[in-house]
């Protein structure tokens, strides 16, 4: 059996992937890997990329992908099961999914009632050998992967500029955050917003109501201040976007909004009565506090008595009125049940791409095999 990995362009996945790959290797499968960036240049030309594809994953006989959030795009070819990787929703856990992560997993189509007694996949346990390697045979290893990168198929020449180039913005973006003050917010009442990565896979692809994050605002301001008059609007950055992104047009049009680009999540949360999010993190970790939760467009965890969500721009008011006389704390012990069944059934709970170990591995090529 043959596998094929497609890591992000940012080397720091690399560590992670090249662990699974040795791991698989000390049990007889081959690895075989390819750079997602040669891939997603061509994701607009779909027809051209699944013939290159099919193409030499039938040369090699390849029949499991392994892929990094959406960077292949709706690359369906028939004999191969894809894997999507995704980053932690609770700290220090990863998703993992053969259909997609996040908007597109089928999770989100498992009825409410069904969630507790469905059986996953992975809930079977295979003998694993592990073979344990320092971190200097870690990264002399990734760096004889990127130069093997040239012997792939699917040829990758600007790998090594989109490595510098990856370098320099996140060493720009960490400069910035140093000099950001991170804000304690005194206790009130709040509605959190919670903006996306401007060009994450969510919006480019798998949303039709936000195309962007001032739609947030722009659509739903007015109903968020008719609705709840007494609660003030905290919208939080994205960590990846500050630097990148310039909200200025935004802060300047919505003057009495509290912006906040660096702080401490379980304090916002903790203080905070209502999260509005297009697909994040922080808004199953909001649910797991018992918060008030409402999500625009498709995601996994709106499948439940206590998170709404709408498709469309005209239900939002109705909903939020709706949300606004739930009464979440009084299942206070079944949002635990279900909150438990993602971190010990759903996700890998045990690490993730920044900080993993042996049994993170261990964990991750369970599921694969």
């Amino acid at each position: 059996m043959f596998w094929i990995y497609a890591p992000s362009i940012h080397t720091n996945f690399l560590p992670l992937f090249i662990s699974i790959a040795l791991t698989l290797r000390e049990n007889w499968y081959s690895v075989y890997f390819v750079d997602a960036n040669a891939l997603q240049k061509h994701q607009f030309k779909k027809h051209a990329l699944n013939f290159c594809l099919k193409e030499n994953l039938w040369k090699l006989q390849i029949d499991k992908l392994l892929i990094w959030n959406g960077v292949l795009h709706d690359i369906k070819i028939q004999w191969v099961q894809n894997y999507y990787f995704e980053n932690w929703y609770f700290w220090n856990d990863l998703q993992i999914f053969k259909n997609w992560v996040n908007a597109l997993s089928k999770i989100q189509n498992i009825p409410y009632e069904s969630f507790y007694t469905v059986k996953y996949s992975w809930d079977w346990k295979t003998l694993i050998s592990w073979k344990c390697i320092s971190n200097i045979e870690l990264w002399l290893y990734s760096y004889w992967i990127l130069w093997s990168f040239s012997q792939n198929p699917i040829k990758t020449y600007e790998y090594f500029w989109g490595i510098i180039k990856n370098t320099l913005e996140n060493y720009r973006r960490k400069k910035i955050l140093k000099n950001i003050t991170s804000i304690s917010i005194p206790e009130w009442k709040y509605v959190i917003i919670g903006f996306q990565v401007h060009d994450d896979t969510q919006i480019l692809y798998n949303n039709e109501l936000i195309q962007k994050m001032d739609d947030i605002l722009d659509f739903f301001y007015d109903d968020i201040k008719n609705i709840l008059p007494d609660h003030k609007i905290i919208v939080k950055e994205h960590p990846m976007d500050i630097g990148r992104i310039d909200y200025s047009h935004l802060k300047s049009k919505y003057s009495d909004i509290l912006w906040i680009q660096k702080w401490d999540i379980w304090d916002y949360i903790n203080k905070s009565e209502y999260l509005i999010c297009v697909n994040s993190s922080i808004w199953l970790q909001a649910l797991s506090k018992y918060k008030k939760v409402l999500t625009l467009w498709s995601n996994f965890y709106s499948n439940n008595p206590w998170v709404e969500n709408i498709t469309k721009k005209e239900d939002f008011s109705s909903t939020l009125k709706r949300l606004k006389h739930k009464n979440i704390i009084k299942d206070k012990d079944e949002i635990d049940s279900y909150i438990k069944i993602f971190r010990e059934k759903i996700f890998v709970s045990n690490g993730w791409w920044k900080n993993f170990d042996q049994d993170t591995i261990r964990s991750i090529c369970e599921r694969l095999i």
